[in-house]
C-alpha cells in the first residue's frame, strides 16, 4: 500500500472546498426563507423608500409581499413632491424566473398593476448655469457590450388615468400586451 501525501491534501482540499460550497448555498437558503417574514418585507419596503427618497422627492412604498424574490406584490407605489402626490401605482405585481439569469435572460413572467395615476408632471428642474459646448468625437469608441435579453410574457395596467394637467384634459384607459 502507498501513501501519497499529495493525493491526502487534495482530499482535503476538495472537501474545504465542500464545505465552503454547501456553506454558501445554506446561507443563500438562510437569506431567502428570512426575507419570507412580514416584518422584514415591511422593514424591505421601508428601506427602499428612504433610500429612494431625497429633499424634493418622496417615495413611499407599501409592504413588499409575495414569495421573494420570485414574486412581488405591494399595494402602492407613490411619488410626491412639496405640491403633493403626483403618481401613484396600486396593486403592482412582478413575477420573474430568477433562474433565467443563468441563462443570460431576464425573464418577466408577469408585470402589471391594477390603477396608475398621473395627475400631474413633475416639476422640471431648473438649470442656473448655462450648458458648457458639447464636443462630438471624431471617432465612436468599439464597445463590446453584451446585452441580456429581456423577455416579458404578460404586461398590463387595468386603468390607466392622467390628470387635466397632464395633457390639457383628462384621461383613461388600459394597456395589456401578451
Amino acid at each position: 500500500m502507498s501513501f501519497s501525501f499529495s493525493s491526502l491534501w487534495q482530499r482535503k482540499g476538495l472537501r474545504i472546498c465542500s464545505y465552503i460550497g454547501l456553506g454558501f448555498i445554506g446561507f443563500l437558503f438562510l437569506i431567502l426563507a428570512l426575507l419570507q417574514f412580514p416584518p422584514l418585507q415591511r422593514q424591505l419596503a421601508q428601506s427602499l423608500s428612504e433610500s429612494l427618497s431625497d429633499e424634493e422627492t418622496f417615495i413611499t412604498l407599501s409592504p413588499i409581499e409575495g414569495f421573494l424574490p420570485f414574486t412581488l406584490r405591494f399595494d402602492e407605489f407613490s411619488i410626491a413632491d412639496k405640491q403633493g402626490v403626483w403618481l401613484k401605482l396600486e396593486k403592482v405585481e412582478l413575477a420573474w424566473s430568477f433562474t433565467a439569469l443563468l441563462t443570460g435572460e431576464i425573464l418577466v413572467r408577469e408585470l402589471g398593476a391594477k390603477h396608475l395615476l398621473i395627475e400631474r408632471l413633475p416639476p422640471s428642474k431648473e438649470k442656473t448655469e448655462p450648458d458648457e459646448p458639447i464636443e462630438i468625437p471624431t471617432s465612436l469608441p468599439d464597445l463590446e457590450i453584451d446585452l441580456m435579453r429581456v423577455n416579458i410574457h404578460h404586461l398590463g395596467i387595468d386603468k390607466i388615468e392622467l390628470g387635466k394637467a397632464v395633457l390639457g384634459q383628462p384621461l383613461s384607459l388600459n394597456f395589456t400586451a401578451d
